[in-house]
């Protein structure tokens, strides 16, 4: 096995040599390099390492396999404490996740790392890193959450932690494996291991230390497709470029701008990040070009500017399908439905305010309707009390981790949509 350490002290000795004696370099001589964007900070020159028969050089993970968590969690709470036990509650991408505290859920920002773009925007080596972390925290028994003196990042949403699984510090494994730089760790006694780390890791030349991504598409020519093309053949164009037209239905409320287009039956779900893009708009049939994706399961169309949308026509009137629970499959999957005779079972309010309403239909069948605290008019909670009757009008969203069975839902946009019959 290729040892990295080794490769490094070899390395360093060579820049030594090359310093001492470079006056005595041919200038005519030339050296062709690469030059890789690793995420929207971070940009290198590398060229990518191999060994003597010229394959790339193996990743190890030394400093993770010795790095060991000290502190104690058994007894503490996260949240309260600082460092506690938790359970996956969702994957998002490379450095964030959801997890479960007690029945609390939150969101967390993985400390000191950065890793490329995987959901509005897609950066190489975006999806890979989150396929790792996803597979790791899905597959891990015990995963223990601990932060340091900031609580929450930037956005005021997102609790900021190292993530460790089985025992394996995941911040650290994900520079050592290639998928990100070291950032904000500067006073943490963790910086150290981390910092050598990613040094050791960029002389590998692999990932984004140089490496191409063999699932980005680094061309800018976009296939034209149908929707009805796209979903059933979804593997053949996930991480491409496409070109689609549609008529939006309906544009969710949240945070970032988020809407479903349709076409003969067929819908995908658009996610355009948190910069405005007004073409987005219920009712207007656009053109656009965008990547394909997969986020929990659900078909999403992604890295979208106002320059990527052409609004073909306006004022286009949406028809829900009429179906029952038990008819919901993959290809029905984003469109506009109408399910009637629905009852109130249960609902669960999340932290930020949102809330999940849990209904059955009159075959028993249950749904869960999605309904989003930026919604306005705001629907609230207290108008779903156990045993209330109701017609709903909404889009067919997935929310499916990995290894799980397809868990679909009802994402709610408006008041308008729901018709409440008690």
């Amino acid at each position: 096995m290729f040892n990295r350490r080794k490769f490094f002290m070899a390395f360093s000795s060579l820049v030594l040599v090359v310093l001492l004696y470079g006056c005595q370099v041919d200038k005519n001589q030339t050296t062709t390099t690469e030059q890789t964007t690793t995420t929207e900070q971070t940009t290198t020159t590398e060229q990518t390492t191999t060994t003597e028969d010229n394959t790339p050089v193996e990743l190890t993970t030394d400093y993770t396999d010795d790095f060991k968590l000290e502190a104690s969690y058994e007894g503490k709470e996260f949240i309260k404490d600082g460092i506690g036990e938790v359970t996956l509650d969702r994957c998002v991408d490379g450095d964030t996740a959801h997890f479960n505290s007690n029945g609390e859920i939150f969101k967390v920002r993985f400390i000191g790392i950065d890793t490329p773009e995987s959901t509005a925007k897609l950066d190489p080596w975006g999806k890979a890193a989150s396929r790792f972390t996803c597979e790791k925290l899905t597959n891990a028994e015990t995963i223990v959450l601990q932060r340091e003196d900031q609580v929450l990042d930037s956005t005021g949403t997102r609790y900021l932690g190292f993530v460790w699984y089985d025992g394996r510090l995941l911040n650290l494994e994900l520079v050592e494996q290639a998928f990100t730089s070291t950032k904000g760790l500067s006073g943490s006694p963790y910086a150290n291991v981390f910092y050598t780390a990613e040094l050791e890791t960029q002389q590998t030349g692999r990932r984004i230390w140089g490496e191409k991504d063999p699932e980005y598409d680094y061309s800018n020519t976009a296939v034209q497709v149908t929707i009805k093309e796209l979903r059933e053949n979804q593997e053949s164009y996930l991480g491409k470029n496409v070109m689609l037209s549609g008529v939006i239905t309906r544009v969710l409320a949240t945070n970032t701008y988020c809407a479903f287009i349709e076409q003969d039956g067929y819908a995908a779900y658009i996610f355009a990040g948190y910069t405005p893009i007004y073409s987005l708009k219920a009712g207007n049939e656009v053109r656009i070009i965008a990547n394909v994706s997969q986020y929990n399961g659900l078909l999403e169309l992604s890295n979208i500017t106002s320059k990527k949308i052409e609004v073909i026509s306006k004022d286009n009137v949406s028809t829900p399908n009429v179906i029952t629970i038990d008819t919901i499959v993959e290809n029905l999957e984003s469109t506009l439905v109408q399910i009637n005779d629905l009852t109130v079972k249960r609902v669960y309010t999340s932290k930020n305010g949102s809330f999940s309403v849990y209904a059955e239909d009159t075959n028993g069948q249950e749904i869960k309707i999605r309904v989003d605290s930026n919604l306005y008019p705001k629907v609230e909670e207290s108008q779903f009390p156990v045993g209330k009757n109701f017609d709903i009008i909404g889009n067919i969203s997935e929310f499916t981790n990995l290894g799980e069975t397809p868990n679909y839902q009802i994402a709610l946009s408006s008041i308008n949509d729901l018709t409440f019959k008690n």
